[in-house]
This record gives structure tokens, sequence and C-alpha cells, in this order.
């Protein structure tokens, strides 16, 4: 045991840095990673787990790759490594596969138990591994880049059966320290183009003004997001910012509304604009502007058109008179 031990640590971490380069393989797992994703795969010799971070996720800066090197796999530590290439060209499906890609690194399986890789994906954002992690090396990047994971050989020895060694491979998001914010308008009452020339109205996050439609870069926090309008009902509500993930925010601009209370009899039949209403509703919010409204008591209605200001509550209804009859 002592010998493999001083011979695996004899191999080192060989970086590539040339161009795309042919190789083949059993595609045995094709994932796709979000943020809130880990997906896995169990790799024998020759075989290739595809992977790629969400590109939809702008705050995933990389993979981080778990190997499960107990069990079995121990047996051969420092006989096989981890292939990985980059900008793996399509089609992604599984099968036995003639891959295209950059080959980015061959990492030797040495760990006893569990190895750990880091997989940068934007390198503005530097890994902060600890001294246990594998931190490979990136040249360039691709927004939409596949990366491809291959179990492949180092010694002559090995067993003549390659799936005796299966080695399970985890892979899940590294996020950035920082979040997101979309903050996105919406209007029944106009049309787009109302809305992106109208200037009646401001977002502000904790006091700053903020564009909408724009994906703001924030750091974790609870932010008060509020809209400001000389015409459109005013907001405000608390937004919490988690590393690594967008909040998507909605804000609909509505008019002011006019509030109606009604004073008539349980038996009286109300209608508005010519449409039923209960007549035990304690409060109708309408927009503001002329309306209909007509009451029936029996064979008795009475119809008036009243017009109605915004953010005015207004109380409507009939008066009988008292009156006095002698024969």
């Amino acid at each position: 045991m002592k010998s493999k031990a001083i011979m695996a640590a004899l191999f080192l971490i060989v970086s590539f840095h040339g161009g795309a380069e042919s190789f083949r393989g059993e595609v045995v797992a094709i994932e796709e990673i979000d943020a809130e994703a880990e997906r896995s795969a169990t790799l024998a010799l020759g075989e290739v787990f595809l992977v790629r971070p969400d590109p939809s996720e702008p705050f995933i800066v990389g993979l981080e790759l778990d190997l499960d090197v107990s069990g079995p796999p121990a047996r051969y530590a420092g006989e096989f490594a981890l292939q990985v290439y980059g900008n793996v060209a399509g089609p992604h499906i599984s099968g036995l596969r003639d891959l295209e890609g950059r080959r980015i690194a061959l990492v030797p399986i040495t760990a006893p138990r569990r190895q750990y890789i880091i997989l940068p994906t934007r390198l503005s954002d530097p890994p902060d591994g600890t001294a246990d992690d594998t931190v490979l090396d990136r040249v360039e990047l691709q927004t939409d880049e596949w990366f491809a994971l291959q179990l492949v050989p180092l010694m002559k020895n090995l067993p003549q059966d390659p799936t005796s060694i299966a080695l399970p491979i985890s892979a899940s998001p590294r996020l950035a320290t920082v979040g997101g914010l979309l903050v996105e308008i919406e209007s029944l009452l106009a049309t787009d183009a109302d809305i992106e020339g109208d200037e009646t109205y401001t977002l502000l996050l904790d006091g700053d003004e903020i564009p909408a439609g724009e994906l703001l870069e924030l750091q974790p926090g609870i932010y008060l997001l509020e809209l400001r309008s000389t015409e459109f009902v005013e907001r405000s509500e608390n937004v919490g910012i988690e590393r690594g993930r967008v909040t998507r925010m909605t804000v609909e601009l509505e008019r002011p509304k006019a509030s109606v209370r009604f004073s008539v009899p349980t038996i009286a039949e109300i209608l508005v604009n010519g449409n039923r209403v209960a007549n035990d509703a304690t409060e109708l919010d309408l927009e503001p502007g002329p309306h209909t409204f007509l009451i029936r008591l029996g064979d008795f209605s009475v119809s008036r058109q009243v017009f109605l200001n915004p953010e005015e509550t207004y109380e409507i209804g009939v008066e009988l008179d008292f009156f006095v009859r002698s024969d």
C-alpha cells in the first residue's frame, strides 16, 4: 500500500491549452446544471459524462465535481484518471460517440476516499477552493459550453472488465458571491409602447433609481423596491437577494380607482353600467370616469350618471320621502 501511495503522489495534473481534439467514448449521462441542481453519473473506463451549467443562469461561475473513490475504485487509485474536455461539439446524445472538444486537463484519481475538482467557467470569478480541491485552468469561455468527463486508464494492469471500476461523479453548481434582480413592468391598461415611453413612474431600490427589464448585480440581502408615480398606484415591497440566484419581480402599473358604497334596501336591484351588482357588496372599486348607476325597487327605478374621481370614496343610494294623505 505504501509503494502505491508514493506512486500516486508522483502524478501531476496535466493541463492542455491546444485546439479541438477528437475522442471516442460511450456517453452514459447528459445533464444541465441549474442553480439548485446536483446531477450524478457513474463512469466505467472509457465512458463519458456530458455536463454544462444552465446558460440561463448568469451567476453560475463553475462546476464542482465530487468523485467517490471509495469502494472498488479505491483498489486502482493512481491507475486511472479523469479526462476533462471543454467546448464539446454536438449532437449531445447517448451512446457510443465520436466527439470533439478542447482537452482541458487530465486529473489522476489518487484520493483514497473522495476527490474534489473545481471547473471554473468564468475567469472573472476566481475559485476560492480549499487545499483539498483540484482547480482546473480555463483558457476561454463559451456561453453554451458543454464539458465531457471521461474516465481513462493510466496503467496497463487495470482489470479487463472496465465496468468493475464504476466511479460515481456528482456535478453541482458553483455560485458567484453576488445575486441578481430583474424587475419587469406590466400593465393591463397600456401597450408596451406606452409603458416604455412613460415617464410618470420611477422604480427605486433602497432609494436609488433603477431601470426596468435589466438584470442588476447585487450583494445578498434585503432591499426595498418602490414604484413611485403621479398616475399609477404607488407600491413598495421588500425583496430578498440570494447568492448566485436571480430574483424576478413583476410590478403592475395600476391606475388609482374610485370606491363606491351602496346604501339601499336589501330588496333593491343594483346595476352599474348595465351589469348587475350584489347589493350586499360593502364596497366596489371602479375606474375613474363616468359610470351609469341604476337602482330598482319593484316598479320604481332611478338611473343617474356619475363621474368618479380617482382615490375618492362615494356613497350611492336612494331616499324615499315621507308623506301623509287624508281622504
